[in-house]
C-alpha cells in the first residue's frame, strides 16, 4: 500500500534552527564539557609538596593530575626538575619532556 509518500523525518524541522540558534546550542555543548578548576586547601597543598619531594629525591614514577586548557589531565613520569622561579615541574614520560605549572596540580598519586 505505498501511495510514493516518504516521511522526510528530522529534515523537515532542520530549516526550523537559525544559525544563531546552532551558534548558541554549540556554544551550550562546549561550556557543559569544561571542568571547573578545583581549589585546594593548605592541608592539601602541603600532601602535595611531599609527594612532589619524595617522588624528585627517590626518582620514583608518579602519576601528576593537572589542569591544563578547561581540562583535567593525568600525566605519569619520574620529576626530572623543579623550577622554582617559573613554579613548575619537569615531568619525564617516556620520550617528552612537560613542564606543569604547580599551581595547576590537583592530585599527585603513585604511578
Amino acid at each position: 500500500m505505498s501511495n510514493g509518500y516518504q516521511d522526510r523525518g528530522n529534515k523537515k524541522w532542520s530549516a526550523m534552527l537559525l544559525p544563531e540558534h546552532r551558534e548558541r546550542l554549540r556554544q551550550m555543548a562546549e561550556n557543559e564539557q569544561k571542568v571547573v578548576k578545583p581549589r585546594l586547601d593548605a592541608d592539601q597543598w602541603e600532601d602535595l609538596n611531599y609527594k612532589i619531594q619524595a617522588a624528585l629525591i627517590e626518582k620514583r614514577i608518579i602519576t601528576i593530575t593537572h589542569f591544563k586548557h578547561d581540562a583535567v589531565i593525568d600525566v605519569a613520569g619520574t620529576i626530572s626538575k623543579y623550577d622554582p622561579i617559573n613554579r613548575t615541574l619537569h615531568v619525564q614520560e617516556d620520550e617528552r619532556l612537560i613542564k606543569i605549572k604547580l599551581s595547576n596540580i590537583i592530585e599527585v598519586r603513585d604511578f
